[in-house]
């Protein structure tokens, strides 16, 4: 966690916080319920361009990058999901998820999102049925999580 008070503008080093992006200077932070925004000024000197100010959102407890402010506030917020990175695949962005009051794993990218808790059935059409036969049923939250997972990769 990072320091409660602190002067803007200031370095994610000096917060202990981190970030997929090369972030020159944090601007500010607003917390809200899951997730936090911050605005950062990012580097893109080596692109020579100018540094854009960008407003992004990450999980408030581990740091990790969610996207935009309006897609942190549908996931925790509206969802309540609690965003998380795969550990399958080595990319910096959160695009799985727990929800535990609907006690359901979610995965996302930008085609979609979709729920899966046991019960959940893979039908004639899912994006899934090239992964899982048809008729296949979620029998465990590992099952779940696997489906997430594995959706989260086909709509990326």
């Amino acid at each position: 966690m990072y320091k409660k008070y602190v002067e803007f503008p200031t370095t994610l080093e000096e917060l202990g916080l981190k970030s997929p992006m090369p972030v020159i200077e944090v601007h500010d932070i607003e917390h809200f319920p899951g997730y936090d925004v911050r605005y950062e000024l990012i580097d893109l000197s080596k692109f020579g361009t100018l540094n854009p100010r960008m407003v992004s959102a990450y999980t408030s407890d581990t740091s990790e990058y969610i996207g935009e402010p309006n897609t942190a506030h549908e996931l925790c917020v509206v969802r309540g999901i609690r965003p998380q990175l795969r550990e399958d695949v080595d990319i910096p962005v959160c695009t799985v998820g727990f929800s535990e009051q609907r006690n359901a794993w979610y995965g996302w990218g930008p085609k979609g999102i979709k729920s899966f808790t046991i019960g959940d059935t893979v039908k004639m059409g899912d994006v899934l049925l090239g992964r899982y036969p048809k008729d296949f049923k979620v029998k465990t939250l590992e099952d779940a999580r696997a489906m997430a997972y594995a959706f989260a990769e086909e709509v990326s």
